[in-house]
Formats: C-alpha cells, sequence, structure tokens
C-alpha cells in the first residue's frame, strides 16, 4: 500500500486544509485581505461628501426616487434630466452640465415625444433615449461602457423604472427587500466604476407608504426623493434625504401649460435660497432683534424644524453645512456654553 505522503498526511490532520489535484495545501475558507481602521486614524480621515449635480437637489452616485402613480415622478425626472443635459438651472439650483441617458422603459417614444412637447422642453445634442425592454441589470453595465466611449461626458443616468430594470417579471409583492439591496448594489459598482450617478424611479408596493422597506435600502443609496401629492391635488412635497448632507422638504406645485412642478411660493417655497435657509430666516424675522439664543432643542422648537430636521442633533450639522448661506445671507451664529448647556446665538444683521 503506497504511504501518503507527509504534506498529505498533513492536510489529513487539519480540518481546515485540503489537497488539490496538483498536492498543493489549501487553507479553507481563507478570508480574504481585510483592512482594519483604528478609531484614531478613522476619525483624523477626511472624505469627501458626495457632490451636488444639482444643487441641494441631487447627488453624485445612486439616488432613489419613490413615489405613488400618477404623482408626477416621470415629469421630475424628465425636468432634471434637461436641466443637466442644457445647463439650465432648475428651481434656482445650479447644474453639473454633461450628457444624460433616459432608460424609459416603462413609455414608448411617441408618449415620450408628445411629453416633451406638453412640458415644452428645447432639443438637446445631451439628451438620450432608450425604450428597449432589453437591457436589464445582468447587461447594463456592458451597455454603459459602451454608451460612454461614444459619449465621455456621461454623467447621470436614470432608469424608469427599477423593477423594469430588474429583468424579471416578479409582481411588486414579490419584489423582497433583499432583492431591492442587491439591485441598488449592482448600480452603486456601476456608478463607481464608471464615475457616473443613476436616478432610480421605483413604486412603493400597493397599500405601503414604506417602499420594500426603503428605510433600510436607504442605507446603500446616495439619497433618497420622496415626491408627494394628495389624490387630485396640484400642490405637492418633494422631500430630499442625502446621507451626508441635511434633509429638507420642497414645497412644489404641479401646473398643466406648460406641464411641470415649479416651486409653491405660496407655501414657503423659494427659488433663490434653500428651504432650510428660508425655514431660519423666517424665524429670526418674526424674533425680537431678529435674533435667538438657547440650546438647538429650543431653536428646533420653536423654529417648527422637524419637517426639515428629524432631531436637534441633525439641525446642528444643517447650520454647519450652510454657514457660508447664512453669512451671505448677513446672518451670523455663534455656538457656546453657559451653566453646562450647549448654547447657539443666531441674529439676522441688517435686516
Amino acid at each position: 500500500m503506497q504511504k501518503k505522503s507527509k504534506k498529505k498526511e498533513a492536510a489529513a490532520a487539519d480540518p481546515q486544509t485540503a489537497t488539490s489535484h496538483n498536492n498543493n495545501t489549501i487553507i479553507k475558507d481563507s478570508p480574504p485581505k481585510i483592512k482594519e481602521w483604528r478609531s484614531d486614524a478613522l476619525d483624523a480621515s477626511n472624505f469627501e461628501r458626495p457632490a451636488y449635480l444639482i444643487d441641494h437637489l441631487l447627488f453624485d452616485g445612486v439616488t432613489l426616487l419613490v413615489g405613488g402613480p400618477k404623482v408626477g415622478k416621470s415629469i421630475l425626472v424628465e425636468q432634471m434630466a434637461h436641466a443637466i443635459a442644457t445647463g439650465t438651472p432648475l428651481w434656482g439650483n445650479a447644474v453639473k452640465t454633461g450628457t444624460v441617458l433616459y432608460l424609459n422603459m416603462e413609455s414608448d417614444p411617441s408618449n415620450a415625444k408628445n411629453r416633451r412637447s406638453a412640458m415644452g422642453l428645447d432639443s438637446t445634442e445631451k439628451l438620450y433615449y432608450v425604450f428597449e425592454k432589453a437591457l436589464n441589470l445582468t447587461n447594463l453595465e456592458t451597455y454603459l461602457r459602451r454608451f460612454k466611449a461614444k459619449h465621455p461626458d456621461l454623467i447621470l443616468v436614470i432608469i424608469d423604472t427599477l423593477h423594469r430594470i430588474r429583468g424579471i417579471h416578479n409582481t411588486m409583492q414579490e419584489y423582497s427587500y433583499a432583492q431591492a439591496v442587491n439591485d441598488i448594489d449592482v448600480l452603486q459598482n456601476i456608478a463607481f466604476k464608471q464615475d457616473l450617478s443613476f436616478i432610480a424611479v421605483h413604486h412603493p408596493a400597493k397599500n405601503s407608504t414604506d417602499p420594500l422597506g426603503s428605510q433600510g435600502i436607504f442605507g446603500t443609496v446616495s439619497s433618497k426623493l420622496t415626491l408627494t401629492r394628495p389624490k387630485e391635488s396640484i400642490f405637492g412635497r418633494l422631500t430630499v434625504i442625502p446621507r451626508f448632507h441635511p434633509e429638507w422638504t420642497l414645497p412644489l406645485k404641479f401646473v398643466q401649460n406648460p406641464l411641470m412642478w415649479v416651486i409653491d411660493k405660496e407655501n414657503g417655497g423659494n427659488e433663490n435660497l434653500p428651504v432650510f435657509v428660508s425655514y431660519i430666516l423666517k424665524f429670526l424675522a418674526e424674533c425680537e432683534a431678529h435674533q435667538f439664543e438657547g440650546t438647538c432643542n429650543a431653536l428646533w422648537l420653536k423654529a417648527n424644524l422637524a419637517n426639515l430636521c428629524k432631531n436637534p442633533q441633525t439641525l446642528s450639522r444643517s447650520l454647519n453645512d450652510y454657514m457660508a448661506v447664512f453669512q451671505e445671507n448677513n446672518v451670523t451664529i455663534k455656538k457656546g456654553r453657559s451653566n453646562g448647556r450647549r448654547i447657539i446665538c443666531l441674529k439676522w444683521h441688517d435686516f
């Protein structure tokens, strides 16, 4: 009987090893190279936040646009696409100009043409449409690589809708949370590899305001846009929820001629200022001497900022993020401590 080699005997004795066909010892479940971050190194690191494609509205990476049927999601993404392709500010917000690819998988050329006509949009060489149903998440990366080779300035791809691009004809109820997270991961990888961004339009499941557990899915996207409009109403609200920027809500109005969303100025909309800044200015205008001094919690409550900042901690970060805008509008923000409490002072000069 042939004796086992020492290498084979060692491999057989160790349950964590095996021998390949060429007698090389293989470590079972060998972990990949993993980098550990020490807390002080992590704290000392500087990471770039996602940049704007449309100031305060649309960010680099993957954005999930959520809204019920017939609320106007396609009109909204059409406006965003046109703004970026033509370099035209949207509602007063500056844009990053580049080529846009609109994967309009729930429409056809005739309907798309009629909608563009109803919206009064001018033609542009930097906006392309695809109506084919053959694209899916398995062949999308290859297709986009070829498209970008012809159009190097491609910066935004709109997917209308996420359910269509999946390439699997499950019903919405069968579309699980795990599947949705996996699909977003695919888009994130493509966005990173090809240096472009996505808007994925998504319908909530029936009788649900939380699409596929979108609070959990949000952890995988760069930002989320939620568009709401009561049935038969012309008024809507666009909630912008970035991962690394302040959350805020923009009041909108749906007009028919031309067909588009506009700022609802009657309900606090302002084309020249971020909504968060507008709310603070409105609050200071009503304060004695146009100033406030107190805790962030008191400011959050008195200025009624719950719709813009989910808690006082978010409010504090938002004030820091918009510090330059406040300074441009003659508002000073000072922070300090009094009787062991963190105090913030806001004053609107030259009111």
